[in-house]
């Protein structure tokens, strides 16, 4: 790694994890309290700094994409982590970059995104629906789906599933360890979001080192 590498996305990762977590806490739940906000920011910052980390392992041009979705996904999350929320007007733009990127490669893979995209919003928007018709609850927001439609915009139709697959296993695991440590039910509310956004950067990254 070169120096380079170092100053141009480990130490601006350290910046914006920081901005990234004093920014969340900003919006964050009231009824969340103030506990834990000091390890949330060094998780934020800890978890900026690995992005450039991982990013500048990549050529330039690959490094930049790396990295930019890393910290776009890093903010969402941070957002849903505090505030049990994700926001559309964050979400639409990383899809919208997704497809773009997938453009520079031609249109037929544009149109390959672009289909995968629309399948990650419906999966998420029927399973909402289901839950609504049958429970009568508004389960999983809005958010979701457009964070799921991002993740298939960037990944495209063949990573898509590994992407559901794994955000299910990571949320999955998520609400077991709630339950352990404070008794939380199988009807608790937990922000999915970052289980979203974790395996659609992870898949990704693989994507392009050729791991999958």
């Amino acid at each position: 790694m070169s120096i380079v590498q170092f100053a141009y996305l480990i130490i601006p990762g350290l910046v914006i994890g920081h901005v990234i977590g004093a920014w969340a806490l900003t919006q964050q739940d009231q009824s969340l309290g103030r506990v834990g906000t000091s390890c949330f920011r060094l998780c934020m910052v800890a978890a900026g700094a690995l992005i450039g980390f991982i990013a500048a392992g990549f050529p330039p041009w690959p490094s930049m994409a790396v990295a930019g979705l890393g910290w776009a996904l890093l903010a969402v999350s941070a957002l849903d982590l505090r505030a049990m929320v994700i926001s559309d007007g964050m979400a639409l733009p990383v899809a919208a970059a997704g497809l773009v990127m997938a453009a520079l490669d031609g249109m037929a893979v544009l149109a390959l995104h672009a289909a995968a995209a629309l399948a990650g919003f419906l999966a998420v928007w029927l399973v909402s629906r289901g839950i609504r018709m049958a429970r009568g609850v508004e389960a999983i927001g809005s958010g979701d789906a457009v964070l799921l439609a991002a993740a298939g915009a960037w990944v495209g139709p063949d990573l898509l599933p590994v992407v559901m697959v794994t955000s299910g296993l990571v949320g999955m695991c998520a609400l077991g360890v709630m339950a352990a440590a404070s008794g939380a039910s199988l009807q608790t509310r937990i922000p999915f979001g970052p289980a979203i956004a974790l395996a659609a950067w992870l898949a990704y990254v693989l994507k392009l080192s050729g791991g999958i």
